[in-house]
């Protein structure tokens, strides 16, 4: 029983270093070699650059001719927001409010403290009761109103740009913004007169 089992061993062992010990030349070293120039990016030189863009600009540009002509409908839309303005007593824009209270002496105090500074704009009193409301600047939009809304706050720190409704006259906003530039470069060449540091509204 151990004879057989040592011989099986044996032999196992002898065919195993017999298989390992066979020489391996078939198995020969081969290097890998691949051409991948054609991927490069390829950098076009100066000249061939300025060809290339005066070709380009040589190119006639492209007429888009409409599908959907909308003119003749934008037109007649037109035509109709303007007869229903025509129409309206008011329109709506945008105006500077400085003051608003109970108090009468402070809200003139305020009118005439802005009439100082922008004669042109008429500031005016309003009374719906109880309070007393200031307000400068009749705009079409706030975007308009900003630039003398920011020149008033530095003075009048409570100021604010706020909806009005005016009466729907020809040219309202028009005079008044022309108006409205005249006070502010008036504004302007007051400030540069004066000495650094001191408040335009301490008058």
């Amino acid at each position: 029983m151990h004879k057989t089992t040592f011989l099986l061993l044996l032999l196992f062992m002898t065919t195993t270093t017999n298989v390992d010990s066979k020489p391996r030349s078939k198995f020969k070293k081969r290097t890998y070699t691949e051409d991948l120039s054609a991927h490069r990016i390829k950098f076009t030189l100066p000249h061939a650059e300025s060809k290339t863009r005066q070709k380009y600009k040589a190119k006639k540009p492209l007429s888009i001719t409409p599908i959907h002509d909308i003119t003749k409908q934008l037109h007649d839309l037109l035509v109709d927001l303007k007869a229903y303005y025509a129409m309206t007593d008011t329109v709506q824009g945008y105006t500077i409010q400085v003051y608003t209270g109970g108090s009468r002496d402070l809200a003139f105090k305020a009118k005439n403290r802005l009439y100082t500074h922008y004669p042109t704009s008429k500031p005016e009193v309003q009374y719906n009761q109880p309070n007393f409301t200031v307000r400068i600047g009749k705009f079409l939009d706030r975007l308009e109103a900003y630039k003398l809304y920011a020149a008033i706050k530095r003075m009048m720190p409570n100021a604010i740009i706020r909806p009005a409704y005016f009466p729907n006259e020809p040219g309202i906003f028009d005079a008044e913004r022309s108006a409205q530039v005249q006070d502010t470069t008036k504004l302007t060449t007051e400030q540069e007169d004066q000495p650094h540091g001191q408040d335009t509204a301490d008058e």
